[in-house]
């Protein structure tokens, strides 16, 4: 009985799906996105920071210059995850002569956030972005 017993747990252990793994922590890596006007000629590659807490993310990128220089400025935002690792973000950057708004959505697996969305810049038009970050220790 007490082998049956035992054998059910580890049973049912082993049935626990991988979505009841935490998902929380800091994840760092890159955004990379099209050229977006003559002002931006050359694709974006930046540092890219996204922190999940108990189902909520919030993410920063340092915004830098047409030549690679920090602004001082920052796209912000935040969103949600389910527990499955469907990500969706949405934020916002201020910049001295514009703005823009930004939404990404992707998924969380092996620890590595893979994103895709659109930044809506007011004076520059849209472009198209992905993002890969990974959980850090």
């Amino acid at each position: 009985m007490r082998a049956t017993v035992l054998g059910a747990l580890a049973a049912m252990m082993l049935a626990l799906p991988a979505s009841a793994q935490s998902l929380d922590g800091t994840y760092a890596g890159f955004i990379m996105c099209d050229a977006i006007s003559t002002k931006y000629p050359k694709p974006l590659r930046g540092p890219f920071k996204m922190m999940i807490s108990g189902g909520k993310v919030t993410y920063e990128r340092q915004i830098f210059s047409p030549t690679g220089q920090p602004t001082g400025f920052f796209e912000r935002g935040g969103g949600s995850i389910n527990p499955s690792g469907t990500i969706t973000l949405a934020g916002k950057a201020q910049v001295s002569d514009g703005g823009a708004t930004t939404s990404y959505t992707g998924t969380i697996a092996g620890g590595v956030a893979r994103l895709s969305g659109t930044q809506n810049w007011t004076k520059t038009g849209d472009r198209k972005c992905t993002i890969e970050a990974k959980l850090g220790p």
